[in-house]
Formats: structure tokens, sequence, C-alpha cells
């Protein structure tokens, strides 16, 4: 898949969030005038290179948009808010949820899925094979990144290349982001990227070996990695049960503190918020796919009461469990009756 066609799988999702163009000095913004509260989408490209894609937007209604690609193409990126849901032609479905990734893609088909009411919040930059042939000069070492496994999407990146993705979301919203600044940040990300797997970090293990709280420093180990990795599988799979970092540090042999630092560093988030998005969309599901009561549902995705349940569903998704349910089948009931 080329640049060309990448940008042009994502017009189509503009196109299913009902945004338009605004062309800008540095970038094109997608967004929708009548409804401005939906948010909106930053798009700064070099032709045939690159692509940066700031997202900040809630879907007002389900679609899907299907995706081909064929020649290789590397994507990485914080995802700090929201889900999807994909269906890859010989994959097992899957859905994404918050964490820092990278991944290459290559020979791969399927469709893509959003949800009404979802809020997405990220960014992303995905560039070209010809991008890294054409910087080999500076460094023959970035050819190294054409060599991740396809279509294995790992869950971290190094905490540099999170630091800096972070700076280019705010120049880029602050519409302060030029050629010139994006070219450089994106060549250090690179230079990040490519020490992290020099360093055995590159299946799904951040690089991050000392950072500073206040003035004391915090130095992480491979193994500290790992269980900071473990602390996320055990909340993905699991958010219903009764989690708490005092819980998790024990279970992953890791002491509280280097747990939030090294959870929020890897994957943009913090764990708090990471089980209560999981928590969230546990919920969803089964109000949409059981007949659960909302008391029933409260207490299988993780919460003491249908109070502290319903408080938390309403500040996700700014409506009522039931109306949630009540909105999803009648969706449904419409579309039967269309096809």
């Amino acid at each position: 898949m080329s640049l060309a066609t990448h940008l042009k799988y994502q017009q189509a999702v503009f196109h299913g969030l009902h945004f338009t163009p605004c062309t800008l000095e540095y970038g094109t913004l997608w967004s929708n005038a009548k409804h401005p509260e939906r948010g909106s989408c930053l798009v700064c490209e070099r032709p045939g290179f690159y692509t940066l894609t700031v997202a900040d937007y809630t879907v007002a209604s389900d679609f899907s948009v299907p995706f081909l690609i064929r020649q290789p193409f590397l994507r990485f990126g914080s995802f700090y808010e929201g889900h999807t849901s994909f269906e890859i032609e010989g994959f097992q479905t899957s859905t994404s949820l918050p964490s820092n990734y990278i991944v290459k893609e290559a020979n791969i088909s399927g469709r893509q899925n959003w949800h009404e009411n979802e809020h997405y919040k990220g960014i992303e930059i995905a560039l070209s094979f010809a991008y890294l042939e054409k910087i080999k000069s500076i460094d023959p070492k970035v050819l190294s990144l054409k060599d991740l496994p396809d279509n294995i999407t790992q869950t971290a990146l190094p905490a540099k290349v999170v630091t800096l993705l972070q700076e280019l979301s705010t120049l880029a919203l602050a519409q302060q982001l030029t050629p010139l600044d994006f070219s450089g940040l994106l060549v250090r990300c690179l230079s990040a990227l490519v020490s992290s797997l020099e360093q055995g970090y590159s299946r799904n293990v951040p690089y991050a070996p000392t950072v500073f709280l206040g003035k004391r420093k915090v130095s992480f180990t491979l193994m500290d990695y790992q269980a900071i990795l473990s602390a996320k599988q055990i909340i993905t799979d699991h958010p219903e049960k009764d989690i708490t970092i005092h819980s998790l540090s024990k279970e992953v042999f890791l002491n509280e503190q280097k747990l939030k630092l090294g959870f929020s560093l890897c994957y943009g988030i913090s764990i708090g918020a990471y089980l209560k998005n999981c928590r969230m969309t546990k919920a969803s599901e089964l109000l949409v796919h059981t007949d659960f009561s909302i008391e029933e549902v409260a207490h299988a995705s993780g919460y003491t009461s249908s109070a502290s349940f319903i408080k938390a569903f309403r500040q996700k998704y700014e409506t009522t469990p039931l109306q949630f349910r009540t909105d999803a089948r009648l969706r449904t009931a419409t579309k039967h009756i269309v096809e």
C-alpha cells in the first residue's frame, strides 16, 4: 500500500465520520463544521514518503472501511483512547485498545469497524520504505526497520519515541509544525527505534533504561518491562477483577512506583485510565450482545454497584447504559428492516 493509497483509506474514514477538509498552512484539518463537538483529524504529509495524523474525535454512527495492503508499509504511534475492531482475512477478528504500537503491514486485507459514540484520540506516523531508502545515507541501520515481522503489532515504543510523538502532536495542533520540524522529529523517532532494536527490545518491549522522578533516578531492566507487559495483559484479559496497583504489583513482582511510571511510559496512559477503558469496552459489548440486567453488566465489568457503573458509563459515553442498549438494538432492527 503506497502512501497515496493510505491517504485514500484515511479519506474513506473521514467520509464515514462526515468530515470535510480545510487546507491549513502546514497540513489539512478534517472536521464537521456543523458539529465541531465531534472533534477533528489533522493530517500533515510529505507525498510519497510519510504522513502524520493527529486525531481527537467522536463517532456519530457505526461505519466500517475495507483495506488492502500489498507493499510493505510501516506505522507507529500512540493510541490514547478508543477501540476499533478488525476483520482480517486469514486471521481471527481482533480489537485495538489504547497502547503505543509499531507494525509493518504487508499483503493483508480486511475491514476496520468504528463504533457510535466512541471517542478516539491518538497520533500516528505512516511511512514508506522508499523513505527509509532515502535516508539510509544518514544511517544505514535505519533499514533494520524493514526486518520487523509482517502484520504483528508490537504494543510498545521506546519512551523517547513516545515523548517525541507528544511533541509532534502539540506542535501540529498549535499549527506550528513546519515541514522541517516534522522531518527532524521523524528522523529522531526512527533513530530511537533503531537503537531499541539494537538493544534487543524488538518484540513488544520498549527501551527506556533510565528516567528521572524529580531528582530521583529510576532505572528499568528487561525484566521490569516484561512485568509491565504482563500487568497490561492482566487488565486486558480480566478488567472485571478487583484490580489495584497494589495487587498488580504483587502479581507481576514489580514495585508500585516502577509499575505506575513504566506503564505510563510504555502506553501513554495511566493504569487507572486503561482499566476504565477496558471495563467500558466490556460493558458496552455485554449491553449489546447479552440480556444481562444493568446490575449484572456492572458486576461483570468490575463495578461493585450499579450506581458507580452508571456514573462511569455516562462519563465515557454521555448516555446511560440502558439508553446505549436501546439505541444499539434499534439500529440493528432498523438495519434488518432495510435489508
